[in-house]
């Protein structure tokens, strides 16, 4: 059994909430690491395209630990550094996401992502 290629990338956010649009054909994101952050939690948009109308990617069943249909918030640790696994499921099938931050920041993000085999 073969194990798919783990693949980074850095996107900068500049005094602003949401990256640029990142491209997830043929990938999954299985987590991001971040600095000390001033926001405390994040979300996923999805667009069909990168210059498409984005929308907050919401959980129909509630696998994600929400209720079934909300939009999925991740919890970040207040004003601490580290690595956010995120389950491959939630991003199964999407081509173009953004990450929206609680709140404006100046860093780098490392995402993480894995070819789909």
């Amino acid at each position: 059994m073969t194990q798919s290629k783990r693949s980074f990338e850095t996107k900068s956010l500049v005094a602003t909430d949401t990256t640029e649009a990142i491209d997830l054909k043929g990938k999954v994101l299985v987590g991001i690491d971040v600095p000390e952050l001033t926001s405390t939690d994040f979300t996923l948009l999805n667009a069909l395209s990168k210059g498409g109308t984005y929308k907050t990617v919401k959980d129909p069943l509630g696998f994600a630990g929400g209720t079934a249909g909300a939009e999925i918030n991740f919890i970040l640790e207040a004003a601490a550094s580290g690595y956010y696994a995120i389950p491959p499921y939630i991003t199964a099938g999407l081509e173009w996401i953004k990450i929206a931050f609680g709140s404006a920041e100046t860093a780098e993000i490392n995402l993480i992502t894995r070819e789909i085999e």
